[in-house]
């Protein structure tokens, strides 16, 4: 969730409002349309975020289509539910690489799900873009990952409860394969920046999603005499991790994890029960404020995610791409899309930013170089972006509002500096 500027520049908004309306009329069945892949979890432990990032997409699909559509042909995206399963996310992948024939995949959210995935979407020679949070290991050739490495945004978090005093501290989390990864990276990078002795980690509990109740681990954790607890689940686990907790009238200092910034999990839980609270986002707030009020003016006041974001972006990649593929006098094709995303989001280049994806459109059927500046921030792809802190922040909760924190980026790249960020 993000704040909302209130000095975005009319124009902008009444174009970008226009392009969506325009790209919703659009007849579905359009033989010639670009096919992008889409795998998002509309059902199961995962679903409360799918609608969210579908729609920021969404509007990157109308601003490329009222600005022409990429090589003269429209966008659209076929939008698959993985279920939060590995084996209905694979079915749902082969589908789309098969049967549909599509040109690039964008997700799944789940790491266990895109593990699966991205073999076949290699095999085939098909760009898969990773918008969510992933681990480093999950970077096939043909795979690019978006957003920061699941192990930066442990280091970094681990880093400010450091910072905060926090002689104890726990780590609560579901075990599927993403907040377990999140867990020992975090407990790892905790133990490093206390090796003096000065903090101690209480431990780690590991639960299984989907429960009524969370007592046992609950208990195992309010046993350890932590004084924070960092909760690394799904919004919804993590709204009834919370209510469950509140019974127990035990005070905690609580330390959320990336997508937490949730209305699916702030309107579930008690009221001021999470005041002071500090949560992690994974993009760049001053890039996206803009973004928010469009946002907020076409879906009826929802709330864009951070992690949304990300989404958004890669739609903007993949039609980046396949108009400098079609520039190369080539039809376009899955057949080296991931060279071409890369060769578009870095320097050297000329910059264009999210709301000028027109201008960066024009920018490439030029024959000029581009380096695409997303609504998540630098959207660097290439390889030396594996090694390249990606700017993060953090937000805290006040009087039941998520408000970013100032100055948190800033503070977020200086607790970077303590992290090794080589693969």
């Amino acid at each position: 969730m993000m704040r909302v500027s209130t000095c975005m520049a009319r124009g902008l908004l009444a174009a970008l409002a226009a392009a969506v309306l325009s790209s919703c009329q659009a007849p579905a069945d359009k033989t010639d349309d670009l096919l992008i892949g889409v795998l998002l979890p509309f059902s199961g432990d995962l679903a409360a975020t799918a609608t969210n990032h579908e729609r920021a997409m969404q509007l990157a699909v109308a601003q490329i289509n009222q600005a022409g559509g990429v090589a003269g042909r429209r966008l659209r995206l076929v939008t698959r539910d993985t279920h939060s399963e590995v084996a209905r996310g694979l079915e749902a992948a082969r589908e789309l690489l098969d049967d549909v024939g599509v040109l690039a995949m964008i997700g799944p959210v789940a790491p266990d799900v895109a593990s699966a995935t991205l073999w076949e979407s290699s095999a085939r020679q098909v760009a898969q873009l990773l918008p969510s949070v992933m681990p480093k290991t999950l970077q096939p050739f043909t795979t690019l990952r978006l957003a920061p490495p699941v192990e930066t945004i442990a280091c970094v978090l681990a880093r400010r409860v450091y910072e905060d005093g926090r002689d104890q501290a726990l780590v609560m989390h579901s075990d599927d394969t993403f907040n377990t990864a999140l867990a020992q990276a975090f407990s790892e990078r905790f133990a490093a920046f206390s090796g003096d002795g000065a903090a101690a980690l209480a431990g780690t509990v590991a639960y299984q999603a989907g429960q009524y109740s969370y007592r046992e681990p609950i208990d195992q954790a309010v046993n350890s005499l932590a004084q924070a607890v960092v909760l690394a689940t799904d919004p919804t686990n993590a709204a009834t991790v919370i209510r469950s907790w509140a019974t127990m009238g035990v005070d905690i200092t609580w330390y959320l994890g990336p997508f937490l910034d949730s209305d699916a999990f702030l309107e579930n839980v008690p009221d001021g029960i999470l005041e002071g609270s500090v949560g992690i986002v994974t993009a760049q707030p001053d890039y996206s404020e803009q973004f928010a009020r469009v946002y907020r003016t076409k879906w009826l006041n929802d709330v864009p995610l951070t992690s949304s974001l990300f989404y958004y972006d890669a739609v903007a990649l993949v039609a980046l791409a396949l108009e400098a593929q079609a520039l190369s006098q080539q039809a376009p094709s899955a057949e080296g899309l991931d060279r071409l995303i890369k060769q578009v989001s870095m320097p050297p280049g000329r910059q264009a930013s999210w709301a000028e994806l027109p201008r960066a459109l024009d920018t490439v059927r030029a024959g000029e170089d581009l380096d695409y500046v997303g609504v998540s921030g630098p959207a660097d792809l290439g390889e030396a972006a594996l090694r390249t802190f990606r700017p993060l922040g953090f937000w805290s909760l006040q009087d039941d509002r998520v408000v970013i924190e100032q100055g948190a980026t800033e503070q977020a790249a200086t607790y970077g500096a303590f992290c090794d960020f080589d693969d």
